[in-house]
Protein backbone atom coordinates (compact mmCIF):
# COMPACT_ATOMS: atom_id res chain seq x y z
CA UNK A 1 0.00 0.00 0.00
CA UNK A 2 0.96 3.23 -0.89
CA UNK A 3 0.26 6.73 0.91
CA UNK A 4 -1.71 8.76 -1.74
CA UNK A 5 -5.16 8.14 -0.23
CA UNK A 6 -6.63 9.67 0.81
CA UNK A 7 -5.32 12.88 -0.57
CA UNK A 8 -6.13 16.26 0.36
CA UNK A 9 -8.92 16.46 -2.30
CA UNK A 10 -10.41 13.10 -0.69
CA UNK A 11 -10.43 14.54 2.78
CA UNK A 12 -12.14 18.08 1.65
CA UNK A 13 -14.77 16.09 -0.39
CA UNK A 14 -15.75 13.58 2.82
CA UNK A 15 -15.76 16.08 5.14
CA UNK A 16 -18.39 18.16 3.48
CA UNK A 17 -20.16 15.03 2.51
CA UNK A 18 -19.72 14.31 7.12
CA UNK A 19 -21.26 17.30 7.69
CA UNK A 20 -24.23 16.96 5.15
CA UNK A 21 -24.96 13.89 6.48
CA UNK A 22 -24.05 15.32 10.20
CA UNK A 23 -26.13 15.58 13.09
CA UNK A 24 -25.17 19.35 13.70
CA UNK A 25 -27.68 21.50 14.08
CA UNK A 26 -28.04 24.02 10.94
CA UNK A 27 -27.51 26.78 11.38
CA UNK A 28 -31.09 29.01 11.25
CA UNK A 29 -32.87 25.56 10.60
CA UNK A 30 -35.14 25.91 13.21
CA UNK A 31 -33.43 23.03 15.83
CA UNK A 32 -32.84 21.30 12.57
CA UNK A 33 -29.78 18.85 11.65
CA UNK A 34 -28.04 18.38 8.82
CA UNK A 35 -29.17 14.75 8.42
CA UNK A 36 -33.02 16.25 9.45
CA UNK A 37 -33.08 18.05 6.92
CA UNK A 38 -31.49 15.91 4.14
CA UNK A 39 -34.36 13.75 5.17
CA UNK A 40 -36.83 16.31 4.76
CA UNK A 41 -35.73 16.44 1.21
CA UNK A 42 -35.52 13.12 0.73
CA UNK A 43 -39.42 13.10 1.25
CA UNK A 44 -39.82 15.18 -1.72
CA UNK A 45 -36.91 14.54 -3.95
CA UNK A 46 -35.27 10.98 -3.97
CA UNK A 47 -31.47 11.36 -5.06
CA UNK A 48 -30.53 7.72 -5.04
CA UNK A 49 -33.43 6.62 -7.43
CA UNK A 50 -30.64 5.53 -9.76
CA UNK A 51 -32.18 7.65 -12.07
CA UNK A 52 -29.91 10.46 -10.84
CA UNK A 53 -26.53 10.84 -11.99
CA UNK A 54 -23.83 10.76 -8.96
CA UNK A 55 -21.84 13.67 -10.23
CA UNK A 56 -24.49 16.11 -9.64
CA UNK A 57 -25.72 15.14 -6.63
CA UNK A 58 -22.20 14.75 -5.02
CA UNK A 59 -22.12 18.48 -6.07
CA UNK A 60 -25.35 19.39 -5.00
CA UNK A 61 -25.28 17.86 -1.72
CA UNK A 62 -21.59 19.19 -0.74
CA UNK A 63 -22.33 22.71 -2.17
CA UNK A 64 -25.73 23.23 -0.12
CA UNK A 65 -23.17 23.30 2.82
CA UNK A 66 -20.53 25.25 1.44
CA UNK A 67 -22.91 28.43 0.77
CA UNK A 68 -22.29 27.27 -2.97
CA UNK A 69 -18.42 26.83 -3.09
CA UNK A 70 -17.41 24.00 -5.37
CA UNK A 71 -15.52 20.72 -3.89
CA UNK A 72 -12.81 20.05 -4.16
CA UNK A 73 -11.80 23.94 -4.22
CA UNK A 74 -8.82 22.88 -6.98
CA UNK A 75 -10.59 23.19 -10.83
CA UNK A 76 -8.02 19.90 -11.34
CA UNK A 77 -8.89 17.87 -8.13
CA UNK A 78 -12.68 18.66 -9.48
CA UNK A 79 -12.87 17.31 -12.75
CA UNK A 80 -11.37 14.15 -11.71
CA UNK A 81 -13.55 13.92 -9.19
CA UNK A 82 -16.71 14.27 -11.42
CA UNK A 83 -15.15 11.94 -14.00
CA UNK A 84 -14.98 9.57 -11.17
CA UNK A 85 -18.46 9.62 -10.39
CA UNK A 86 -19.77 9.89 -14.46
CA UNK A 87 -17.32 7.40 -15.59
CA UNK A 88 -14.59 5.61 -13.82
CA UNK A 89 -17.46 3.86 -11.17
CA UNK A 90 -19.04 0.39 -12.62
CA UNK A 91 -22.89 -0.31 -12.03
CA UNK A 92 -22.71 -2.26 -9.14
CA UNK A 93 -20.40 0.41 -7.27
CA UNK A 94 -22.75 3.29 -8.60
CA UNK A 95 -26.06 0.75 -7.05
CA UNK A 96 -24.12 0.06 -3.92
CA UNK A 97 -23.72 3.78 -3.16
CA UNK A 98 -27.18 4.62 -4.21
CA UNK A 99 -28.24 1.87 -2.07
CA UNK A 100 -26.53 2.73 1.04
CA UNK A 101 -27.26 6.54 1.02
CA UNK A 102 -31.11 5.62 0.75
CA UNK A 103 -31.06 3.09 3.69
CA UNK A 104 -29.58 5.75 5.55
CA UNK A 105 -32.01 8.45 5.06
CA UNK A 106 -34.97 5.73 5.53
CA UNK A 107 -33.70 4.45 8.60
CA UNK A 108 -34.41 6.73 11.63
CA UNK A 109 -32.00 4.57 13.85
CA UNK A 110 -29.09 5.78 12.35
CA UNK A 111 -27.84 9.40 13.63
CA UNK A 112 -25.34 10.40 11.24
CA UNK A 113 -23.17 9.08 8.37
CA UNK A 114 -19.35 8.90 7.92
CA UNK A 115 -17.34 9.12 4.62
CA UNK A 116 -13.86 8.19 4.12
CA UNK A 117 -11.56 6.87 1.13
CA UNK A 118 -8.80 4.02 1.52
CA UNK A 119 -6.97 1.95 -0.60
CA UNK A 120 -7.95 -2.28 -0.62
CA UNK A 121 -7.35 -4.91 -2.34
CA UNK A 122 -10.58 -4.80 -4.26
CA UNK A 123 -11.55 -6.76 -6.92
CA UNK A 124 -12.52 -3.79 -9.25
CA UNK A 125 -10.91 -0.41 -9.22
CA UNK A 126 -13.46 1.28 -6.99
CA UNK A 127 -15.76 -0.19 -4.39
CA UNK A 128 -18.18 0.58 -1.60
CA UNK A 129 -16.83 -1.28 1.61
CA UNK A 130 -17.75 -3.96 2.44
CA UNK A 131 -17.57 -5.41 -1.43
CA UNK A 132 -20.23 -3.66 -3.09
CA UNK A 133 -22.73 -5.64 -0.65
CA UNK A 134 -25.08 -2.08 -0.37
CA UNK A 135 -25.51 -2.98 3.50
CA UNK A 136 -24.40 -0.28 5.61
CA UNK A 137 -21.50 -0.77 7.65
CA UNK A 138 -23.47 0.39 11.09
CA UNK A 139 -21.34 1.35 13.93
CA UNK A 140 -21.94 2.78 17.81
CA UNK A 141 -19.79 5.93 18.95
CA UNK A 142 -19.00 6.97 22.19
CA UNK A 143 -22.84 8.58 23.10
CA UNK A 144 -24.28 5.47 22.29
CA UNK A 145 -25.73 7.00 18.85
CA UNK A 146 -26.01 4.46 15.87
CA UNK A 147 -23.69 5.92 12.37
CA UNK A 148 -23.04 4.67 9.44
CA UNK A 149 -19.00 4.39 7.92
CA UNK A 150 -19.17 5.35 4.41
CA UNK A 151 -15.57 4.03 2.59
CA UNK A 152 -14.94 4.28 -1.01
CA UNK A 153 -12.52 1.28 -1.12
CA UNK A 154 -9.87 2.15 -4.11
CA UNK A 155 -7.36 -0.65 -5.46
CA UNK A 156 -4.36 1.70 -6.91
CA UNK A 157 -3.54 4.14 -4.68
CA UNK A 158 -2.92 6.54 -6.76
CA UNK A 159 -4.04 10.09 -8.30
CA UNK A 160 -7.04 9.99 -10.34
CA UNK A 161 -6.81 10.23 -13.89
CA UNK A 162 -7.03 13.47 -15.13
CA UNK A 163 -10.11 13.53 -17.95
CA UNK A 164 -9.34 15.79 -21.07
CA UNK A 165 -10.24 19.30 -21.38
CA UNK A 166 -14.17 20.21 -22.06
CA UNK A 167 -15.17 16.51 -21.08
CA UNK A 168 -16.23 17.28 -17.32
CA UNK A 169 -18.41 20.33 -16.93
CA UNK A 170 -18.18 22.35 -13.90
CA UNK A 171 -20.35 22.30 -12.16
CA UNK A 172 -22.24 19.25 -13.69
CA UNK A 173 -24.94 19.65 -16.25
CA UNK A 174 -28.40 19.90 -14.04
CA UNK A 175 -30.58 16.39 -13.96
CA UNK A 176 -33.17 16.99 -16.86
CA UNK A 177 -36.14 16.67 -14.17
CA UNK A 178 -36.18 20.36 -12.07
CA UNK A 179 -34.11 20.15 -9.36
CA UNK A 180 -35.37 21.05 -6.02
CA UNK A 181 -32.56 23.21 -3.99
CA UNK A 182 -31.05 21.70 -0.66
CA UNK A 183 -30.26 24.33 0.59
CA UNK A 184 -29.09 25.38 4.21
CA UNK A 185 -31.23 28.22 5.67
CA UNK A 186 -29.40 30.71 7.63
CA UNK A 187 -30.52 33.44 10.28
CA UNK A 188 -31.50 36.70 8.05
CA UNK A 189 -30.08 39.82 9.96
CA UNK A 190 -32.50 41.95 11.23
CA UNK A 191 -31.91 45.47 10.44
CA UNK A 192 -30.70 47.69 12.85
CA UNK A 193 -33.01 50.10 13.84
CA UNK A 194 -31.80 53.73 14.21
CA UNK A 195 -31.58 55.40 17.58
CA UNK A 196 -34.34 57.43 18.56
CA UNK A 197 -32.70 60.58 19.69
CA UNK A 198 -32.98 61.57 23.07
CA UNK A 199 -32.65 65.46 22.80
CA UNK A 200 -36.17 67.16 23.36
CA UNK A 201 -37.15 69.73 20.98
CA UNK A 202 -36.75 73.42 22.67
CA UNK A 203 -39.82 75.09 22.97
CA UNK A 204 -40.00 78.25 21.34
CA UNK A 205 -39.01 81.16 23.07
CA UNK A 206 -42.34 83.24 24.20
CA UNK A 207 -41.99 87.28 23.88
CA UNK A 208 -41.69 89.03 26.77
CA UNK A 209 -44.69 91.12 27.88
CA UNK A 210 -44.24 94.82 28.69
CA UNK A 211 -46.52 96.31 31.36
CA UNK A 212 -48.51 99.50 30.77
CA UNK A 213 -47.52 101.66 33.43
Amino acid sequence: MGSFIPSQADQEICRNLTKRFSGQLVPGGGGKTYIQQLRDHHGRENLFDGKHHLQRVAYRLCTSVTGGAPVPADPTSRSRWHHLLRKLLTPQTTKAINTVLKKILESPGISYAVFSTQPAPTVQNFELHPSNSGDPMLLLDANGKVFCQVILDCHDDLPLPTPAPGTEPDPPDPETTPEKPIAVRRKKKKPVKKAKSSKKKKAPARKAVRKKR
